[in-house]
C-alpha cells in the first residue's frame, strides 16, 4: 500500500519488525489455508440465542510490508450464536467493512488517508461491498481444545477457514475468541501490491498474510 511505504519506520525498527513478522509469527501463530465454502450450521429455535454486542465485539487485523506494518479493527453490524446445553451449535456474523479503523497511526491525516485507501478499489471496495459475513460450518472439541470451521465472505467471495477458539458462557454472556492466525488476502481477490502477483516489486510488496483475531461477545436474547 503506497501509504504504508510513506510511513515506514526507521531501518533499525523495520528490520526488527521484519524479524518479528517473518520469524516469530510463523512459529507462534497459525496460518490458515482457505478452502471451498461448505454448508453452514442452521440455527434452531430450541437453541439459547446470544445476540452479538456490536459495541464490544470486533475483528483485530495486522497487515505488513517487509519493513513495517499497521494494525486496526473491523466491527460487526449484527450476529448471533446458538447454544445447546452450553455447547456452541451455530453462529452467523455480519461484518461492517465500512467500520475499518487504523489504530497505530496517531497523525489524523495519515490515519484518514490509510483508512480511505483500505476502503477503495485497491482493497475492500466498500462502495460495492460494504458488508462481509462469517457463518459457522462446524465446531469440534477434543483434548486440545475447540476448533471452529466457518465460511468467510469478503467482496462476494466465500471461503472456508478453520482455526482454534475459546468459548465461554458466564450468566447471560457468551464469548467467542481466537488466538491470532493468518489468512491469505489474495484468496478473496485482494491482490494490491502482492509479491505473489507482481514480481517486480522487490521489497516494496505488501504481504499476502493478514493476521486476524476474533473477539465476539453475545448477550442472551
Amino acid at each position: 500500500m503506497r501509504h504504508m511505504k510513506k510511513t515506514k519506520l526507521s531501518l533499525y525498527l523495520g528490520m526488527a519488525l521484519l524479524i518479528f513478522f517473518g520469524v516469530f509469527c510463523k512459529n507462534d501463530k497459525k496460518g490458515v489455508k482457505a478452502s471451498d465454502a461448505e454448508a453452514v450450521l442452521e440455527h434452531q429455535d430450541s437453541y439459547k440465542t446470544y445476540v452479538i454486542d456490536t459495541t464490544d465485539s470486533h475483528i483485530a487485523w495486522v497487515g505488513s510490508t517487509p519493513v513495517d506494518g499497521h494494525n486496526g479493527t473491523i466491527k460487526f453490524s449484527s450476529g448471533k450464536m446458538g447454544f445447546e446445553n452450553g455447547i456452541l451449535k451455530s453462529g452467523s456474523f455480519e461484518i461492517d467493512i465500512n467500520s475499518i479503523a487504523v489504530l497505530d497511526l496517531k497523525d489524523l491525516e495519515e490515519n484518514g488517508d490509510l483508512v480511505e485507501h483500505l476502503k477503495n478499489e485497491d482493497f475492500f471496495e466498500v462502495d460495492k461491498f460494504p458488508k462481509g459475513q462469517f457463518d459457522i460450518v462446524s465446531v469440534s472439541t477434543d483434548g486440545n481444545g475447540t476448533t471452529l470451521k466457518g465460511n468467510l465472505t469478503l467482496k462476494e467471495v466465500t471461503k472456508s477457514i478453520t482455526f482454534p477458539v475459546d468459548v465461554l458462557i458466564e450468566g447471560n454472556k457468551a464469548t467467542l475468541t481466537s488466538a491470532p492466525f493468518f489468512i491469505d488476502r489474495t484468496e478473496w481477490g485482494i491482490i494490491y501490491e502482492s509479491g505473489t502477483f507482481f514480481k517486480d516489486l522487490k521489497d516494496e510488496f505488501i504481504k499476502d498474510e493478514i493476521e486476524i483475531t476474533l473477539d465476539v461477545k453475545g448477550l442472551l436474547k
